[in-house]
């Protein structure tokens, strides 16, 4: 029936990249996740024990990022410390604006304790002994400031969704 309708504005679908997955809340626990658009959705429960779909960062989107964090840092380290935290903040704010979602706190949480330690490591590789100590890097981190994973988006109310 998609065919169909794409068919009306002359697209298709790639019957390579299509597939239709089950997902349903009463088979298998662990079968039913899937990725999509850098979240994987896989069903739990909420506080009261009731069903509902849960989402959080894909893993494979998660190391990716870590690794582009890593080469941004190593290719700009040398740059003063002012500079390099802002144009961190502004990367960590990109990250947090697109996966900061209701129910992905933790990854965001691993993600930016990933960063500090990348972020010192490479700190460290600025001369020939070592440059922080983590006492001395939280003061650092305190100086500049860093920004602190947040959700972003949050879910509409029942009253709204009813007047909109």
């Amino acid at each position: 029936m998609l065919g169909k309708r794409l068919g009306k504005f002359g697209l298709a679908l790639s019957a390579d990249k299509t597939r239709v997955i089950p997902f349903g809340q009463n088979l298998l626990p662990g079968k039913t996740s899937f990725d999509f658009l850098g979240f994987e959705f896989r069903w739990g429960k909420d506080q009261a024990g009731k069903p509902h779909v849960k989402r959080r960062t894909s893993r494979k989107k998660l190391t990716g990022s870590l690794k582009n964090v890593n080469a941004w840092c190593k290719e700009n380290k040398h740059l003063r410390l002012n500079k390099l935290f802002e144009r961190l903040n502004a990367k960590l704010r990109g990250y947090y604006n697109y996966y900061g979602i209701n129910g992905n706190y933790t990854s965001l949480n691993l993600f930016f304790f990933q960063v500090v330690k990348l972020l010192r490591k490479q700190l460290d590789q600025r001369s020939q002994r070592k440059s922080y100590n983590w006492v001395g890097f939280n003061q650092l981190i305190e100086q500049f400031g860093i920004e602190k994973p947040r959700i972003v988006n949050r879910p509409k109310t029942r009253m709204a969704s009813n007047v909109a």
